[in-house]
């Protein structure tokens, strides 16, 4: 069995075999860079098709690297106590409602599918918040289409540490400051 030898011809003893002009380990090596050559390529048509050969994809996103949507903030209550009290907040935070309104590009190809937890509130001492599953009413949908022209409106609340300052609410790349002209209500 250990003089056998496996050919393009099949099995034969060392010497019937043909000479090989191509190591095992060189095989082995050829192999592998073939495979590697082809998953590289996968992978960049992969890239490629996913930056949205179309323009845009189901996400909205255009070729100028705009998300295809507008956000605008409405009103901040802070601090937001809710009515029932039901919801409290965590020992040395405080829940901060957002009133939220996204409004889809009317040039924007496709729906886009937005919900409240797109959104990211930053403090000022630059911690970073995600939204809490219940909050102030009506709360902002968990996930709405919008149709080109469109617009959805809810509330958006977070557990903010207390003393810290809001800096801003970003949506992608969408970032809206929370300071100047937006309205505070208590």
């Amino acid at each position: 069995m250990r003089c056998m030898v496996h050919s393009d011809v099949g099995v034969r003893c060392k010497s019937c075999a043909p000479p090989s002009t191509i190591g095992p380990s060189k095989r082995s090596r050829s192999v592998l860079g073939i495979v590697l050559v082809v998953f590289l390529v996968i992978l960049a048509i992969g890239y490629i098709g996913s930056r949205g050969g179309s323009g845009s994809d189901d996400y909205g996103y255009d070729d100028y690297g705009d998300w295809g949507y507008e956000v605008d903030v409405e009103a901040v209550q802070d601090p937001w106590v809710p009515r029932d009290g039901d919801l409290e907040a965590s020992p040395g935070y405080r829940l901060v409602a957002i009133d939220v309104v996204v409004e889809a590009s009317a040039d924007n190809l496709d729906a886009y599918p937005t919900g409240s937890y797109d959104f990211k509130l930053t403090d000022d001492e630059e911690f970073a918040y995600g939204p809490l599953d219940s909050g102030a009413t009506p709360m902002f949908p968990d996930t709405v289409s919008l149709d080109p022209g469109e617009k959805t409106r809810g509330w958006v609340t977070f557990e903010v540490a207390e003393g810290n300052g809001l800096e801003s609410l970003s949506s992608y790349d969408e970032v809206v400051p929370l300071s100047g002209d937006v309205s505070r209500v208590p």
